[in-house]
């Protein structure tokens, strides 16, 4: 099952800071213009170049052993991702036309899987590419908050359509540098189900986070850091997007690994 064959890529992020936002402290006071700018400004899942290759190291808190990916994307309708595990050799989830798929060696047809398949605990591709905040989401209320001089502002956010995987986010962003600090992500029950920490940012005026911790409220809190090892801006074939013709993808399996 495509589950099983996952489940060797342990995965995603550690550690929540202390410093939690209650639920209530959101506040019920409308977006202003200026509350709308903010949120474009600190939205992460703009940031990335639109076309790009990366590699991710992911470590599960309290485990010594990490796992690489790599992630090869062009725009937001197309994204491969190569699991660089010798164990996981020739393995890619493919994300193109709206639609998920799982490629396996020796497979005879990819496996159909839902957008919301977490790789690993909480971890989904848009929880690893990030999301789109400020398109995705509109703004419910803002509140702002100050903690020895350090300003934030809180978006309680909803989706925009209606099958979103989320009812609501809290994104925690820090005023004075536009850079988010947390997110929280909850059901249509008000329970929360994940949360993520942006730990470490990439130098440079880009927003493009370096580490970033991802929990799963809903199993135990297990965590999993993901380290951004390489970002670089570049074209990317065509043909590694296509689902039936794997010369492209079997051409990277002869390449030095990265």
């Amino acid at each position: 099952m495509v589950r099983s064959e996952l489940g060797t890529v342990g995965f995603l992020l550690t550690a929540l800071v202390a410093w939690v936002v209650p639920r209530d402290a959101v506040g019920s006071a409308p977006a202003t213009a200026e509350h709308e700018a903010l949120l474009r400004k600190a939205d992460v899942g703009s940031a990335a170049p639109p076309s790009f290759r990366a590699v991710l190291l992911l470590t599960p808190q309290g485990r010594p052993e990490a796992a690489q990916l790599e992630v090869w994307r062009s725009s937001d309708e197309r994204t491969l991702v190569r699991f660089l595990d010798p164990r996981e050799r020739g393995k890619y989830l493919l994300y193109t036309e709206g639609e998920l798929w799982f490629l396996a060696p020796g497979a005879q047809k990819p496996v159909k899987l839902p957008p919301s398949f977490r790789i690993r605990g909480a971890a989904t591709l848009d929880d690893i590419l990030g999301r789109h905040y400020s398109r995705d989401y509109r703004i419910r209320s803002v509140g702002e908050s100050s903690q020895s001089g350090h300003g934030r502002v809180t978006f309680d956010l909803e989706p925009r359509a209606e099958k979103a995987p989320f009812a609501s986010i809290l994104y925690v962003v820090d005023a004075a540098s536009a850079r988010p600090e947390r997110a929280e992500f909850r059901l249509r029950s008000g329970r929360l189900a994940t949360v993520l920490e942006f730990d470490e940012w990439s130098p440079g005026a880009r927003l493009v986070p370096r580490r970033f911790t991802l929990r799963d409220a809903l199993r135990g809190g297990s965590a999993i850091e993901v380290e951004v090892v390489r970002l670089e801006a570049r074209e990317v074939p065509a043909g590694l997007f296509d689902r039936q013709d794997g010369s492209e993808r079997r051409r990277l399996e002869t390449e030095p690994r990265p």
